[in-house]
């Protein structure tokens, strides 16, 4: 091997005839020294596996997450730098994460696995067994305006303009109501505190003139005045948020009626008969 122009030490050669006699060849490729691997091949990709749907859940993954998981899973006891020099070679770093206080949306595909999944959980209940004109599925959806801005055009560097109109505090409910169809029998509602909307009080000149403006807004967009209902008292209301609850799905299905057999799908996952 000198000759060759290889510097090889004596030990090294040892060593090698010695791998041949134990394994058959010269260099196994297997490691004879140092420690042993915390995890094994199959764990580290469990591991990294665990950490790719966490992130497509949206959910934070930290060293703390990954100590329990391997803990929890393999029974191993690992320590953060361990942890962390385990992640870093599987190409993980730590990042700042993107944040929304309304939660993130999701995209179609992601909708559609859910939806599949609803379906292989309740196929076993009977409940696609519901014929489809008998099904229905109802959802609440909120509206406020707390973070409403006006604006309005002044000279340029002049004091900012003010406006007299008020930003209404009110938030309003409102039910929609999807048949598998495609029919619309049950058009969506609003249910609200807010006062300047049809109620029994006491007539006056500014509550006439505020009805009016309703009514003529109902008409611009073809609605009925059925679909909009003040909720409150007829004095000293003080409520500003319409809560969702079962009086109102009991006023909305009283407008439009609903048929004793019919199935109603609701959030969290709920089903209850009409």
């Amino acid at each position: 091997m000198s000759e060759a122009g290889y510097d090889i030490q004596l030990s090294t050669v040892r060593g090698r005839i010695s791998g041949v006699r134990r394994d058959g060849v010269a260099t196994s490729g297997k490691a004879s020294h140092g420690r042993p691997r915390s995890l094994t091949e199959e764990q580290l990709r469990l591991l990294v596996g665990y950490v790719c749907d966490q992130n497509s859940l949206n959910e934070e993954f930290h060293i703390l997450t990954a100590q329990s998981f391997v803990s929890t899973k393999f029974g191993v006891g690992l320590s953060r730098s361990c942890v962390y020099s385990i992640l870093r070679p599987a190409v993980f770093s730590s990042m700042a994460a993107q944040t929304s206080t309304s939660g993130l949306k999701l995209n179609s595909d992601e909708l559609c696995s859910i939806a599949r999944k609803w379906l292989d959980e309740h196929r076993e209940m009977g409940l696609l067994e519901t014929p489809r004109n008998k099904l229905r599925s109802i959802d609440f959806t909120f509206t406020g305006h707390r973070t409403d801005r006006r604006t309005s055009f002044s000279p340029t560097g002049g004091a900012q303009p003010k406006s007299d109109m008020t930003i209404s505090r009110f938030t309003n409910c409102f039910i929609t109501c999807l048949w598998p169809d495609g029919v619309n029998r049950t058009p969506s509602m609003s249910f609200t505190y807010n006062q300047q909307f049809p109620d029994d009080r006491r007539r006056t000149a500014r509550h006439d003139a505020q009805l009016e403006h309703l009514m003529l807004s109902l008409e611009l967009h073809g609605l009925d005045t059925d679909r909009v209902v003040n909720v409150g008292t007829a004095e000293n209301e003080r409520r500003t948020f319409v809560f969702e609850s079962s009086s109102l799905v009991r006023l909305f299905f009283g407008n439009f009626g609903a048929d004793k057999e019919s199935v109603i799908l609701s959030r969290p996952d709920i089903t209850s008969n009409a």
